[in-house]
């Protein structure tokens, strides 16, 4: 996910509300990307927002669910690796 929409939690706020964001979590997060948010972990499960390292890798997995592994330091991870985990994240 991407720093903006992680506050609310979810894209549908920003793609409600700015119809240029598109229509997808893929394109919202690409959009808002360009804005200057920085990609993000977000666990839906505890609503926790967590700021990435490696913002490169992160990329190629904009909009997707992933797991990811790395060094958990306060709220910044230390990128090890990304994987597709299926299905769309938040």
């Amino acid at each position: 996910m991407d720093s903006l929409c992680a506050k609310n939690g979810s894209h549908d706020k920003m793609m409600e509300e700015m119809k240029s964001m598109g229509h997808d979590k893929k394109t919202c997060t690409v959009k808002c990307i360009q804005l200057g948010a920085k990609y993000v972990l977000y666990d839906a499960r505890t609503h926790t927002t967590y700021a990435l390292d490696n913002q490169d890798q992160a990329e190629a997995f904009a909009g997707q669910t992933v797991r990811v592994v790395g060094a958990l330091e306060k709220n910044k991870i230390k990128v090890g690796s990304i994987e597709p985990a299926g299905g769309q994240a938040q």
